[in-house]
């Protein structure tokens, strides 16, 4: 079971779409400004809140096995932290530009510092996704691997439930999609559940959506 597969895919389509967007902001017209600069920080509060998850709950269980990779890995985030401090610092300073001038210098340093974040993160996700997963299924089954991923979506913040949804439903297969959709009516109370389902049928397109009600109905999961 790879505990990494859905958020990674949730937050690397939250940064891709964040770069199209950064890449089409004019800084100098307030309210571009304004929409760019509340995805970064609505993506940072993302990617932050999950390097949370990471460290109190995949880490701890892991370094009783492989200390020294948790290290290395601790290391990374630290980094990865400092890359994220940087940016928000520039969103900070952007609220504070005067002349329009100021704005658009702030607002090449923030791509600039976005693209070192985006960056960082892609190798940095991928390189756990190595060699995190093979050291979690060396030492622990899928049943406990699974129960991780259970602990960790509880500690998720009620007010990041939804963006952490939307994403994941921009990022996945629709067969993955299913997946999560029959771990969630499986786990979870069945108001969660609707809940997803709608926001499904919100962001799927409406052949992807169709394609999801059939695979669902299939699996008798779905009753028209």
């Amino acid at each position: 079971y790879n505990i990494f597969n859905q958020v990674h895919k949730a937050l690397r389509a939250f940064m891709y779409d964040s770069a199209i967007v950064l890449q089409r902001t004019d800084f100098t017209n307030a309210e571009d400004a304004e929409h760019s600069i509340n995805q970064l920080n609505d993506l940072l509060d993302l990617m932050k809140d999950h390097a949370y998850a990471e460290e109190s709950i995949i880490f701890p269980a892991l370094q009783k096995f492989n200390r020294p990779l948790v290290l290395e890995i601790l290391a990374e985030h630290e980094e990865d932290h400092s890359l994220a401090r940087r940016l928000s610092g520039l969103l900070l300073a952007f609220s504070h530009g005067v002349c329009a001038d100021d704005k658009a210098d702030i607002g090449k340093a923030i791509y600039s510092a976005f693209i070192d974040f985006l960056v960082f993160n892609l190798e940095h996700m991928a390189r756990e996704e190595d060699v995190l997963n093979k050291s979690l299924w060396e030492n622990f089954s899928d049943g406990q691997i699974i129960q991780l991923s259970h602990k960790a979506m509880l500690k998720i913040p009620c007010n990041l439930v939804d963006q952490y949804s939307r994403w994941m439903l921009r990022g996945l297969t629709n067969n993955e999609i299913a997946e999560w959709l029959k771990d969630i009516k499986n786990n979870a109370p069945e108001s969660v559940f609707s809940t997803l389902m709608i926001l499904s049928e919100t962001e799927l397109s409406g052949a992807r959506w169709q394609q999801l009600q059939e695979q669902l109905i299939e699996g008798a999961m779905v009753h028209s």
